[in-house]
């Protein structure tokens, strides 16, 4: 949603058609994608887990901006006693950090 807002939008060339499908995004994003990867997050176990961190690892290192949704979720990851998820969790956190 983060790339669509920053390289898309422009293409519209209408600031209303604009502001409406930004509007739409934030909606997406905070009743639907948010909620959803918290639950993904707090539901998964360890093993569950490690594949969506390394996305989001990846995606931390392109993307800081599209992985900033995580940062809520990180303290919880840090300290988790997986020390894959940990260790995944911490890189995470430093890349944001950069």
């Amino acid at each position: 949603m983060e790339y669509i807002k920053r390289n898309k939008l422009k293409t519209y060339r209408d600031d209303k058609v604009e502001s409406e499908v930004s509007k739409y995004l934030d909606v997406i994003l905070n009743k639907i994608a948010i909620p959803r990867l918290k639950e993904v997050l707090e539901k998964k176990t360890d093993k569950e887990l490690i594949p969506i961190l390394e996305s989001f690892e990846g995606l931390s290192e392109r993307n800081t901006d599209a992985a900033q949704y995580i940062i809520p979720f990180l303290t919880n990851l840090t300290n988790s006693t997986d020390k894959t998820v940990a260790k995944i969790a911490k890189n995470i956190s430093n890349n944001l950090k950069s």
